[in-house]
């Protein structure tokens, strides 16, 4: 244990010149401020979802979506590159870029909303009508700021700030939601403005903190240098643009494919049950994500420290998740409904399943930014294309043979999951670990799934419901207990 505890007093001594509270400290700030935004976001949907139903819900979410496909072709994805810069110039070139490209993206937008008119379509079962077009404009457009500030933000290592950032947006949406209620009726419109506006609030709290030198004469520089800070980053446009503009088709058709075949309340009650189920996935990869990247591209290539440091935190994540995991498997449904109320029931069916992908998901989610450190872009293109043909089938199939909304969202969640662990292996590979790591890790994964899940079964099969609770409750609390002193022994020294 000396030898580890070593090594991580080498990674915090490393690092620890660069800023003022080092890496655990950022990481602290980061993981910190992730779960009070959502911590405060999750006390407050309840409220929302007594007054929105799943179809106000899923208009916003068809919105933020296309916003969602269509941002990366607005900032190129140079908002990474500026986190790896040095040059404050060719920051300012890539800014520039990234200004120009967002400006004509949402012209074209508001063009196509002037001009096609008012006339409504009808996919199946979902209705698009031109409203898509404005407010999808608006979204890319805030999105895309945001984005640049958010990647400053991380440049100059201000993690508390960014927490504080999320904590606004969390509270921004149901907030302006509910103080609209106090004007007009519940509505697709008044929910996706809520949307927007937190959007808004958020990158103009970002931009506050930043250093205006970046801003600065930002269209006063020459063609030619334009020309080579795009070259030498050609690398976001080529593979990281096409990379993230398939993961956006994916969920969009998604969303659109649930709302054509089912409705417009299925692509609500899908999205909010995602939301609660990963939430966890979200506090650890919005949490660690941003730190991990940082500083990982500040040390040399397949550096040990670092791998060490993520091997640890890997196996925590595992020893927390799975438990947790196997526990929320049974009684999930029954909570998500009692939270959500009357009209939500369709949620508390979705979210056993979509648990199954959300627990492998924890374990790479966080992860993926070290293929832009490693420069393995073209590789996270692929795969994520693969995947992308995968899932777009697996929605075929379940079409074809007149699925319900039920085995629709398992037969999603499954392939995810299954996915999610074939990168987990290609990650890993990329960092170098070694065969017996790599072991350790997925039997690890297996054993603790089929014990914990074999032992919930037995014990609700002998005890009647509320003795079965009480005794897995304690069988977690223990295991939580082990886990708590693992943590504390393995980052005692940090």
């Amino acid at each position: 244990m000396g030898g580890y505890l070593r090594d991580i007093e080498c990674l915090r001594m490393k690092f620890v010149n660069s800023t003022k509270n080092g890496f655990n400290g950022d990481l602290l700030s980061g993981t910190i401020g992730t779960v009070i935004a959502y911590m405060l976001g999750f006390l407050l949907l309840p409220l929302v979802t007594r007054f929105y139903k799943p179809e106000h819900i899923g208009a916003w979410q068809i919105i933020f979506g296309f916003i969602a496909l269509l941002v990366p072709l607005a900032t190129l994805r140079f908002e990474s590159a500026l986190v790896l810069e040095k040059s404050i110039k060719i920051s300012k070139i890539l800014l520039s870029v990234i200004l120009i490209n967002t400006i004509f993206i949402v012209t074209s937008l508001l063009f196509m909303f002037f001009f096609i008119g008012s006339e409504k379509t009808l996919i199946l079962n979902l209705e698009i009508n031109q409203d898509l077009f404005l407010f999808s404009a608006i979204g890319i457009f805030l999105q895309s700021i945001f984005f640049v500030f958010n990647a400053l933000i991380i440049k100059h290592k201000k993690f508390k700030i960014q927490a504080v950032g999320k904590i606004l947006r969390s509270l921004s949406i149901p907030i302006i939601a509910l103080f609209s209620l106090l004007v007009v009726d519940a509505n697709n419109t008044s929910y996706i403005i809520a949307g927007l506006l937190a959007i808004m609030m958020q990158g103009l709290f970002l931009f506050y903190f930043l250093d205006k030198k970046y801003f600065k004469d930002l269209f006063l520089l020459k063609k030619s240098e334009m020309k080579k800070a795009i070259i030498k980053y050609k690398v976001y446009p080529l593979y990281m643009v096409p990379y993230a503009l398939s993961q956006g088709a994916i969920w969009q058709i998604t969303l659109v494919s649930l709302g054509a075949l089912f409705s417009a309340s299925t692509i609500g009650a899908y999205t909010i049950a995602k939301q609660l189920v990963y939430m966890p996935v979200s506090l650890l990869s919005t949490g660690l994500r941003p730190v991990i990247f940082s500083y990982a591209s500040s040390a040399p290539r397949y550096d040990n420290e670092i791998n060490d440091y993520i091997y640890k935190l890997l196996i925590n994540i595992i020893n927390i998740s799975i438990p947790f995991g196997v526990f929320a498997f049974f009684y999930l449904p029954d909570i998500i409904n009692f939270m959500l109320g009357e009209g939500w029931e369709e949620a508390g069916e979705f979210s056993r399943w979509i648990l199954i992908s959300a627990i492998l998901a924890m374990q790479t989610s966080w992860l993926d930014r070290m293929l832009d450190v490693y420069g393995r872009q073209k590789l996270a293109f692929l795969f994520q294309v693969s995947s992308d043909i995968g899932l777009l089938l697996i929605l075929f199939l379940c079409y074809l043979f007149d699925a319900s909304s039920l085995i629709t969202i398992m037969s999603m969640s499954i392939f995810l999951a299954v996915s999610e662990f074939i990168w987990l292996v290609m990650m890993l590979n990329i960092l170098r670990f070694k065969i017996h790591v790599l072991f350790n890790i997925f039997f690890r994964i297996a054993i603790v799934t089929v014990v914990l899940s074999s032992l919930m079964w037995l014990i609700s099969y002998f005890f009647e419901k509320n003795y079965a609770l009480i005794i897995e409750i304690l069988i977690l609390s223990i295991s939580s207990f082990f886990v708590y002193f693992q943590i504390k022994k393995d980052f005692s020294n940090n």
